[in-house]
């Protein structure tokens, strides 16, 4: 069975997390926390981050490789790309600006979360570049009524793990969630919150940030 190492407060686990749920990839989740010290770690992630997978006693990191190597070791199982050649890089774009852009440019304040104080110059710049990321993903997102078109994609799975985090982290910050501004985003995320596979992540998700600001307050 295929083995997903990592823990559910990382945006990146949750995304292949949930693209292992869409396409019903039987899985087994293996907690660890990433180390760029551990030289047992470092020979199944070379640079030490989550997640990684581990399959037919193979290990494979790097989440977008992960995802790749998903549809190509299970061709039987539902595609999460679009047919289209033109539909499957809309999503690929789609799924570069909000793993890329948005999730770099809010990636320094996340640590609100986890019990540090975030500067205020950081926060701005921050902020500053989620607006540009956000405005780059209102050009492309069709919410019709998923992200790149009628049907659930990848693309969908890069939002759902990103968009929600980076809200949150805004909100705890400043009272407002800029992924809020994009016309049809809060009508989406309601409707990827309803979607099972959605609830079940993100019930997991705060239960994992529940026992790590646990940890921290001992």
């Amino acid at each position: 069975m295929l083995k997903l190492y990592g823990f559910p407060t990382s945006n990146f686990y949750n995304k292949v997390k949930l693209a292992l749920m869409e396409k019903e990839v039987e899985f087994e989740e293996v907690r660890v926390a990433p180390s760029k010290t551990d030289e047992d770690f470092l020979s199944r992630s070379p640079m030490g981050k989550i997640p990684y997978i581990e399959h037919k006693g193979a290990f494979i990191c790097e989440t977008q490789v992960i995802l790749e190597y998903l549809e190509a070791a299970f061709p039987d199982l539902q595609s999460l790309y679009p047919e289209n050649a033109l539909e499957a890089a809309r999503c690929r774009e789609l799924m570069t600006i909000v793993d890329m852009h948005l999730d770099s440019a809010a990636r320094p304040a996340y640590g609100i979360f986890f019990g540090r104080e975030v500067a205020p110059e950081i926060v701005s710049k921050a902020l500053e570049g989620v607006e540009f990321g956000l405005k780059a993903l209102q050009r492309r997102a069709q919410f019709k009524p998923y992200l790149a078109g009628n049907e659930f994609t990848y693309a969908d799975v890069s939002a759902e793990a990103t968009l929600t985090i980076v809200g949150q982290t805004f909100e705890k910050l400043n009272g407002a969630n800029p992924v809020l501004n994009v016309p049809g985003a809060a009508d989406y995320l309601a409707m990827m919150a309803e979607r099972p596979s959605v609830k079940k992540l993100r019930r997991a998700q705060k239960a994992a940030l529940r026992m790590q600001q646990m940890g921290q307050n001992r």
